[in-house]
């Protein structure tokens, strides 16, 4: 398997499978790892002490909701709300991927971090 890029015919391919997109790929979803690396503070997002709050506060008054019923309107977040839409954005129209650094997941059992999650989408 190659991991470079090959180009034929004016179709695109990693190598990873037999279909390959028409034409050379651009746009903000278009990058490389190595200039990535070079940017992270455009998709690393830290939360604050006060997102951490606003998070623990959304799980802990979900506790009795199955996961399933947990929407938006349950899983309240006012300030980190907003983040996370400009974060979705740049998830679905942008280059496609972030990290979000800061869930206190040690801080959390197994099924509370599953439930922030889930409340963060």
């Amino acid at each position: 398997m190659n991991a470079g890029h090959d180009i034929d015919k004016g179709f695109a391919s990693n190598g990873m499978t037999e279909q390959k997109a028409a034409g050379i790929i651009g746009g903000p979803g278009a990058w490389r790892g190595s200039e990535m690396g070079k940017r992270v503070n455009e998709w690393v997002y830290s939360l604050s002490d006060n997102e951490v709050r606003e998070l623990d506060d959304a799980m802990q008054q979900t506790r009795d909701q199955e996961f399933v019923n947990i929407d938006s309107n349950a899983f309240d977040l006012p300030i980190f709300g907003r983040v996370l839409a400009d974060i979705k954005n740049e998830l679905l129209e942008g280059r496609g991927f972030a990290l979000i650094r800061g869930v206190p997941v040690s801080d959390y059992s197994a099924e509370e971090s599953a439930r922030v999650y889930w409340g963060i989408g």
